[in-house]
């Protein structure tokens, strides 16, 4: 029991008390299809305005109710309700024991939901939590999102943002780390250039000092050799004197010695940094699809003859009625072109084969292949022709699935990747791909094809923008094989942009022991130029002492000439004379 006013707050429900409808007239409403402890909870919610609370340590089936009541509320317009219902979601950390029960109980609500405006507090609660639980999905849980992704709809969309923002979060974080980078490894060029200078002031420094060593040592050198030459004359002169006056001397000889203290300066060598310049280029490798033998269409040469003596068969073609001729040897490399040349099919029996739904130009490049087995699509010239050399293969890729011709579908995927269209629209290749999606049949004979595209959509996810993601957004509405190797590209960009992210970390890691290195390296040339100065000095001093040495020797030698008139202290005569 109810009352009309409280009821009144829906406007489904005061439509059947109010209106003309039978519920208003008999006063009864049947609700077959509704819980009725669900509809209870909602009758509360309309009489007290209130919400009881509902979470009790994150059971599963706490979260059902509330996933039922979300979708009874989105049923009867009671937007209050939904807000509650979002609020007490949000009032929970740790709500989901796995993150595969809150993809479960959002994919259920979006099924079950009319997806209007006033649902947008459920999608930005989506977008949040699903930003949280992609990375922590396992192996397990991404084959399962992949099953759910598969049935499309707005759930699909909504999971293709988050994963896109996830992409751009990371390019983001990449960039940044680019610009570290950047300026670390700009900051070690300039060290190194300080380092480099360093080393040439050492060097000439060092170079400065040993030729002024030398010239000190030579300049000694030449002074002892002066002493020398006078000393001796001083003794020659002293001898002459005494001979000359017959003078009988006690020989006392005074010894000079003088002393030279010689300085050796060790130089080291040093050595320019080595530097290294790192790249994040990465090379992706392109699988590679070979055909398997089971459908390799090997003839031998005695056998040649009679492929072309069989039953010609006549093949009209398209709205037009182009009409081809084959003969039935070869037809067969066609398993569903075969089963037409056999009886007890009208075909086989009339000799003609009336095709009205294939385009003229595609059988014809269908029927060649199975001829010469090759493919002769005109080559490209510009970026306009690439494009549609580029669907031109798919409209023959989905007519050799639709006939079996297994190795002329290997080789389209071997000319896809040997080109590289839609490098510059990358909304063409979605629809192209989408198409190709949607009108093959699935088989495993696709797999090549699958990994191609899983591989390239990967690469043109780095560069799209609002219109593409506009694009991809209304063919993921569509589900299927296309949306989940949509979710396993974007996956596998994620991977590679967060491989990219730990080698920048490891390479800006270098940098900076690098740059601890030249700042140590640097250190010791300083102390290095700091000891090498104090030889200079040490060095300066020793000559100034030689010189000084010198002038007293030179002074003594002047005094005892004027003294002697011609004697020097060293010789015996002065000797005795003085004593």
């Amino acid at each position: 029991m109810a009352h009309v006013s409280v009821l009144s707050q829906s406007p489904v429900l005061a439509c059947m008390c109010s209106g003309p409808f039978q519920e208003s007239l008999n006063q009864l409403i049947s609700l077959p299809d509704d819980d009725a402890a669900n509809f209870g909870l909602l009758l509360e919610f309309l009489y007290q305005d209130n919400l009881p609370d509902l979470i009790v340590s994150g059971s599963n089936a706490y979260i059902e109710t509330l996933a039922d009541i979300y979708i009874l509320a989105d049923k009867y317009q009671l937007q209050t309700l939904k807000e509650a219902v979002i609020s007490q979601l949000r009032s929970w950390d740790g709500l989901y024991d796995t993150p595969m029960d809150f993809f479960t109980m959002a994919h259920r609500i979006y099924h079950d939901i009319s997806h209007s405006v006033s649902d947008k507090s459920l999608h930005d609660y989506f977008l949040e939590q699903a930003r949280l639980k992609l990375p922590l999905l396992t192996s397990y849980g991404v084959g399962y999102l992949e099953e759910l992704l598969d049935r499309g709809g707005r759930f699909a969309t909504d999971v293709f943002k988050v994963q896109h923002d996830l992409m751009i979060d990371v390019k983001t974080f990449r960039d940044q780390l680019e610009k570290k980078l950047t300026q670390s490894c700009h900051d070690g060029e300039i060290a190194a250039e300080r380092y480099r200078l360093l080393s040439e002031r050492l060097a000439n420094a060092e170079e400065q000092h040993a030729l002024s060593l030398k010239n000190m040592q030579g300049q000694l050198t030449k002074t002892q050799k002066d002493l020398g030459a006078t000393r001796d004359k001083s003794n020659k002169l002293c001898t002459k004197h005494i001979v000359t006056n017959y003078v009988s001397i006690n020989h006392r000889t005074a010894l000079v010695i003088l002393a030279a203290l010689n300085g050796s300066v060790s130089t080291e060598n040093t050595s320019e940094m080595d530097t290294t310049k790192y790249s994040r280029m990465e090379e992706v490798a392109i699988p590679s699809v070979e055909t398997p033998s089971c459908v390799k269409f090997l003839v031998d040469s005695d056998q040649m003859g009679s492929r072309f003596a069989s039953k010609v068969f006549t093949i009209t073609v398209g709205d037009s009625n182009s009409t081809f001729s084959a003969h039935a040897n070869i037809l067969s490399k066609s398993p569903v072109l075969a089963r037409m040349c056999q009886a007890p099919f009208q075909e086989s029996l009339t000799g003609h084969i009336d095709l009205p739904d294939e385009s003229a130009e595609d059988f014809g490049f269908l029927l060649e292949y199975l001829y010469i087995e090759n493919l002769a699509v005109p080559l490209f010239d510009t970026e306009e022709d690439e494009v549609a050399f580029a669907n031109k293969l798919a409209d023959i890729y989905i007519i050799a699935d639709k006939y079996q011709v297994i190795s002329l579908k290997f080789r389209i995927v071997k000319e896809f990747i040997s080109i590289t269209p839609f490098s510059d629209n990358p909304s063409a290749f979605f629809q192209m791909a989408h198409r190709m999606y949607h009108d093959t049949s699935g088989s495993k004979s696709d797999g090549p094809f699958r990994d191609y595209f899983e591989y390239r959509a990967a690469l043109l996810m780095r560069y799209m923008n609002d219109d593409v993601l506009e694009v991809l957004d209304g063919l993921l509405e569509d589900g299927g094989k296309f949306a989940v190797d949509i979710a396993k590209a974007m996956r596998r960009e994620l991977d590679y942009e967060v491989c990219e992210r730990l080698k920048d970390q490891h390479t800006l890691a270098e940098t900076e022991s690098t740059l601890i290195a030249v700042t140590s390296t640097m250190e010791a040339v300083k102390e290095d130029l700091v000891a090498a100065d104090e030889r200079e000095k040490v060095a300066a001093r020793t000559g100034k002492d030689v010189k000084v040495q010198l002038r007293y020797e030179h002074d003594k030698y002047n005094k005892s000439k004027i003294q002697h008139g011609h004697h020097h202290p060293s010789c015996t005569f002065c000797t005795f004379s003085d004593s």
